[in-house]
């Protein structure tokens, strides 16, 4: 056994034959699937690397509905967090424009911190609307900003691991191959579909990924490194619910704020003053009170701090949602679908929970009730780590890490050779 990386919390080790394992004393470990590491067997039997760049070059980007996350490969979390938005002038104003040419990107639009500080001027969208794109010129204008302005790299040096839930077409990946070589300028990519990097971040290869995101819930059931695509699950229940319900019921609170100043007062009170509420429990709380922008204090009662219940309960938004499950439903229902009873008791043992959403106070608690009361003769587990909204983020670091993770990459020779792609060559999916 070789030790071949200790810059984590937990030492990551190849054993004889190729196959990753890492110490099981802490949640930060890498278990490639059984492609990978047949791959990576192979790699270390022919004692090379495809990829003539070293890994620890590696920067590592998770692209979000909410935030774009941005770090190197072998750090624990992102360095940098944005929000996923870009604002464009509303009317002509060269002024303006003159002022703050520093700012603006090559494709001249304002990305993340930048478009909010400016917001009064600007209309602010983000390229991604469900998952799907709805700008690519705009997605790359916020990866451009997060490589050169947040990380200050110049990609023509790194390799860069890109995972994103947008990479779930063939045509989407082939543009996102093609946007990063052609116009960002990296040295080497690998694209992966985030679903299985959080299950990675906590050393498991067996087990759920319940990825609670802003404009989407998603269940991807793993065993042994196999994603199980009869027990996958998506749902609309997720963040942007939870923030559609406190906007209703915040609305008599609004007064003359502008739509920008109402969604920052939301936003901060849905993290910060809200939280799940925990079954059969007794409403003892008082009300708490927030300060609005102007100085007025509000009170906020218990149907405004137990706002996230939607979660479970998307029929309280009314007769439109009623056809909605909860995503203890949406688990329960899509892990039902494994026929074998053992595995079954294996993925209800280890759900992972990863996304911002996730993070909201008592949802592991209320989760793992409401599964026990569905499958009473079942061990439930519900994992909760303090970093699980960038979980997907850490389990790319640690992939993107590993020296045996070289084959993976896509090099710009092999783009230049083989076109967009070139991503689905066997380097990089």
């Amino acid at each position: 056994m070789r030790l071949i990386s200790e810059n984590f919390r937990t030492p990551v080790y190849l054993l004889a034959g190729g196959t990753v394992r890492v110490s099981r004393r802490n949640a930060m470990s890498s278990f490639p699937n059984k492609h990978e590491t047949r791959d990576m067997e192979h790699a270390t039997r022919r004692g090379g690397s495809v990829n003539p760049m070293h890994h620890t070059h590696a920067l590592v980007m998770d692209t979000g509905a909410r935030t774009l996350k941005g770090g190197f490969a072998f750090e624990d979390a992102p360095s940098a967090v944005i929000a996923s938005v870009v604002g464009k002038v509303k009317v002509d104003l060269p002024e303006f424009m003159a002022q703050h040419t520093a700012t603006l990107t090559p494709n001249g639009v304002f990305v993340g911190p930048d478009a909010q500080s400016h917001r009064g001027f600007l209309s602010i969208k983000s390229p991604l609307d469900c998952g799907d794109v709805r700008n690519w010129d705009d997605l790359e204008s916020m990866w451009e900003y997060m490589l050169k302005r947040e990380l200050q790299v110049e990609p023509q040096d790194h390799a860069v691991f890109l995972t994103d839930a947008i990479a779930k077409t063939s045509a989407n990946m082939a543009r996102m191959t093609q946007i990063m070589f052609e116009s960002v300028g990296t040295a080497a990519l690998h694209i992966n579909k985030h679903d299985v990097l959080p299950l990675y971040a906590t050393g498991r290869t067996t087990g759920c990924v319940l990825e609670c995101g802003e404009s989407a819930t998603r269940l991807t059931a793993v065993h042994d490194g196999y994603a199980l695509p009869e027990c996958a699950a998506q749902s609309s229940v997720a963040g942007a619910l939870v923030t559609a319900h406190l906007t209703l019921l915040l609305r008599d609170h609004r007064g003359k704020m502008s739509s920008e100043a109402y969604r920052d007062v939301v936003r901060s009170i849905k993290e910060h003053h809200t939280r799940v509420s925990i079954c059969d429990e007794v409403t003892t709380d008082d009300d708490e009170t927030y300060e609005l922008p102007d100085g007025t204090t509000i009170h906020l009662d218990a149907r405004v701090r137990r706002a996230p219940d939607v979660l479970f309960a998307p029929a309280t938004m009314g007769r439109p949602f009623a056809h909605l499950m909860g995503i203890h439903e949406m688990t329960h229902r899509a892990i039902s679908q494994c026929a074998n009873r053992p595995m079954r008791r294996q993925l209800l043992n280890n759900i992972v929970l990863s996304g911002g959403t996730s993070m909201h106070r008592n949802l592991r608690e209320r989760l793992t009730t409401e599964l026990s009361r569905l499958e009473p003769s079942m061990q439930i587990n519900v994992v909760a780590s303090d970093t699980r909204q960038f979980g997907a983020w850490i389990g790319g670091s640690i992939l993107a890490s590993l020296s045996v993770f070289d084959q993976h990459w896509i090099t710009k020779a092999q783009y230049d050779e083989m076109g967009p792609y070139a991503v689905h060559a066997g380097r990089a999916y």
